[in-house]
C-alpha cells in the first residue's frame, strides 16, 4: 500500500511557500513517517490501536485541504473506504487458536462431506483440526478484543 501512496500523493509546490525549514521538514516527513509505520506488518498485529491512529492520522494527512496534495483526497477516500468497520467472529477465531492454544483441543485429520452434506472427521496427518474449545474463555477474548 505505502508505495502507490507514495506514487500518487505528493504536495505541490505552493504549499511550501512562505514556511521555514523546519516546518517543510516536518511536513514531508510526517507522510513518510506514517507510510513507515503502516507498512510494518506486524503493526497491527502487536499494537492495533495504534496501528488505526496511525492509518487515521494518515487519512486526515492527505485529506487536509491546506496541504491540496496531488490526488491525496482521491487515495484518503480509498483508504477509509478499505478500513475495516467490523469483525466476525471467524476472523477472530483463527488468531485465538493460535494465542490461546491451552483453551482448545486440536485432533489431526481431513474434514470429509457425506453426500447428504454431513461432516466428519476422516483421520489423517494432513491437517490439525480444532475440535473443542473453551467457550467462556472464547466469549471473554471477544469482549476484550470486540469492542
Amino acid at each position: 500500500m505505502p508505495k502507490i501512496i507514495i506514487d500518487y500523493t505528493c504536495l505541490p509546490h505552493q504549499v511550501f511557500e512562505g514556511l521555514s525549514f523546519e516546518e517543510k521538514v516536518v511536513l514531508s516527513e510526517k507522510k513518510k513517517l506514517l507510510l513507515r509505520e503502516l507498512d510494518n506488518v506486524y503493526f497491527p498485529l502487536f499494537e492495533p490501536e495504534q496501528y488505526f491512529k496511525c492509518y487515521s492520522a494518515l487519512v486526515e494527512h492527505l485529506n487536509d485541504p491546506r496541504l491540496n496534495f496531488k490526488l491525496g483526497n482521491i487515495v484518503a477516500r480509498e483508504l477509509e473506504r478499505i478500513r475495516v468497520r467490523d469483525l466476525s467472529v471467524a476472523d477472530v477465531f483463527v488468531p485465538y487458536c493460535f494465542l490461546h492454544p491451552d483453551q482448545i483441543k486440536t485432533k489431526k485429520g481431513t474434514v470429509k462431506f457425506t453426500s447428504h452434506g454431513e461432516s466428519y472427521l476422516k483421520p489423517e496427518k494432513k491437517h490439525e483440526i480444532v475440535t473443542a474449545i473453551n467457550y467462556n474463555h472464547f466469549q471473554e477474548f471477544l469482549k476484550k478484543y470486540l469492542r
